[in-house]
């Protein structure tokens, strides 16, 4: 059984597609550091 305490699935980071001028932006929203 898996239980989350959001509407989805996953960690602390998660990715938002946004437009912005016509372009569409990608950014990684909910920590501080992301290492890879």
């Amino acid at each position: 059984m898996l239980l989350e305490a959001s509407n989805r699935i996953g960690g602390r980071v998660y990715t938002v597609r946004d437009e912005f001028a016509g372009q569409t932006e990608t950014v990684e929203r909910g920590a501080q550091w992301v290492h890879g």
